[in-house]
């Protein structure tokens, strides 16, 4: 009896500690119990019902997010093979599938994006994120999925040669001019390439057209730069040969148009430029560069905080537009004045090119930019420059030789500007109902033409307008509108007696509503 006591006694140690490790594996299951939940639904595919079934039999009986936990569980062990990471992301991609049918995107998105990182192979993966990019409007985006997804299953090819066909190689087709207007060659290269891939026998002349027009364009692309390289070495005789060879074999080229009009870097000199509107300038002038400028200021001037403000705002710009690329292939140049007396003493010098009021303007043909500074830059980083900044990217965007109403371009301008709504409620709520702009005339108005008080008045009201647009219909049909504009042939219909009717039209064929109805809307927000 005393011999098992002390056998007991001596044995308790290792008793003790068998009993602590059966305590921390139960502890510790819990604990994995907790974090395999979460990771569960790391990418939204929330804990089923617990089943005995394997994954393949889940999936067979249409038990998705079932099946998908049990693999995830597994992941746990173990790393998955081949097949079974495939069966994952099916499982992915067919809860994706269930969330794009309910129309949550957003949801749908983050399941095919699961699919392909799980296995990037994933065809149907690849397609259905072509059909969510292609519904928000990133044809490129889209056109890139669908082309993954014919790499890895051939018999998809009749289904995407029929996205292309029936919306995405008319839409290609029709954005090229746009595209080489606005020096976004390498985009035009993509689109035409995804049009002669997939749908070249239903728009072969259009195509072969379209594909002159891109050959034409980047051989004066390369005359263009050779004359520009020249030019920086102040060889400006050498530089014009290569011009006035642009315009005699390629008359017809967006080059040819800017090469006429002198809008090469001929007159960057760093003591007095001259620009591509000819504008006269006076004394002498500094130049440096940034990434996405050339800044002539006058002698004397501070700029570096300047310069920076400048790249800053190109960022909040294309954020605040919806754009994701810089839509230009060229630098900005931009001219600063050092105060408000030196740029009444420009504008009066060319009092045919510039309007006597203005703090500021943008040629967005040449991509210039006329500001002056004030209180070390702080004005020109809150006001002027988004305003101007916004006109460039604008109209390069769609393309400089589009047409634009001028409610839409100033109105845009206007939001960009640091306080630039609320302002703009503020000055417009103090309005009696006679003294606004009606919406009937605001968007047939050119207020280049006007001054005195109208012309504040005007801006505010295109800021308004554009607003209450981006807010109860979303920055992407501001963009939708932006297009439908730019398809305008005749300009002068859209200015004076009858542009509203114009105006309603597009309205309703991008928005789907009337005037009548956007009015009110515009009312309500300037507190009327």
């Amino acid at each position: 009896m005393m011999r098992c006591q002390r056998r007991w006694l001596r044995d308790l140690p290792v008793r003790a500690i068998g009993l602590l490790v059966l305590f921390v594996l139960v502890l510790g299951s819990s604990v994995l119990s907790t974090i395999r939940g979460g990771f569960h639904t790391a990418y939204g595919v929330t804990e089923g019902e617990s089943s005995s079934l394997a994954p393949q039999a889940l999936y067979q009986k249409r038990e998705f997010r079932n099946a998908a936990n049990k693999l995830l569980k597994m992941s746990e062990t173990r790393r998955l093979m081949a097949p079974e990471l495939k069966l994952l992301s099916m499982c992915y991609y067919q809860v994706g599938l269930e969330e794009f049918k309910n129309d949550k995107m957003e949801q749908a998105t983050g399941m095919f994006q699961a699919a392909i990182k799980t296995y990037p192979e994933n065809a149907y993966a690849n397609y259905m994120l072509g059909m969510v990019s292609e519904s928000k409007g990133d044809n490129l985006d889209a056109a890139a999925y669908y082309h993954l997804a014919l790499q890895y299953d051939a018999s998809l090819k009749d289904r995407i040669a029929a996205r292309f066909e029936t919306a995405l190689g008319k839409i290609f087709l029709s954005e090229i001019d746009a595209d080489l207007g606005g020096g976004r060659y390498t985009e035009a290269q993509q689109k035409l390439w995804y049009v002669n891939a997939y749908c070249k026998d239903s728009f072969k002349k259009d195509l072969e057209e379209k594909w002159q027009k891109y050959q034409a364009e980047m051989a004066a692309l390369q005359l263009y730069r050779q004359a520009e390289q020249i030019t920086r070495l102040h060889k400006e005789n050498k530089a014009a040969k290569f011009l006035q060879e642009l315009t005699e074999k390629y008359p017809d080229t967006y080059l040819a148009f800017n090469a006429r009009e002198g809008l090469l870097a001929a007159g960057e000199k760093a003591y007095i430029p001259e620009t591509g509107t000819g504008y006269k300038l006076s004394s002498e002038w500094g130049r440096t560069e940034s990434d996405h400028f050339i800044v002539l200021y006058q002698k004397g001037m501070r700029i570096a905080t300047t310069v920076k403000s400048a790249e800053d705002a190109i960022l909040e710009v294309l954020k605040d537009l919806g754009l994701s690329r810089y839509p230009l292939d060229k630098k900005i140049k931009m001219y600063l004045f050092q105060d408000y007396k030196t740029w009444q003493e420009f504008l009066r010098a060319n009092p045919d090119k510039t309007i006597h009021w203005a703090g500021g303007f943008a040629i967005p043909r040449f991509a210039e930019i006329y500001v002056y500074v004030l209180d070390k830059g702080t004005d020109l980083r809150k006001i002027l420059l988004p305003h101007e900044l916004t006109h460039i990217i604008h109209m390069h965007y769609i393309g400089v030789r589009k047409y634009q109403p001028i409610w839409l371009l100033e109105g845009l301008a206007r939001c960009q500007e640091k306080n630039g709504l609320k302002e703009a409620k503020r000055l417009v709520g103090d309005l009696s109902d006679e003294g606004m702009i009606p919406l009937s005339r605001l968007v047939s108005m050119d207020v280049r033409t006007y001054s005195g008080s109208v012309v504040p008045i005007f801006y505010a009201e295109s800021a308004l307008l554009v607003d209450v647009i981006r807010e109860k219909y979303g920055q992407r049909k501001i963009l939708e509108l932006i297009h439908a504009f730019a398809k305008v042939n005749n300009p002068q219909e859209w200015i004076g007696i009858g542009a509203e009717k114009s105006f309603e039209s597009i309205i309703s064929e991008v928005l789907g509503t009337d005037t009548v109805t956007l009015e009110k809307m515009w009312l309500k927000r300037a507190g009327k």
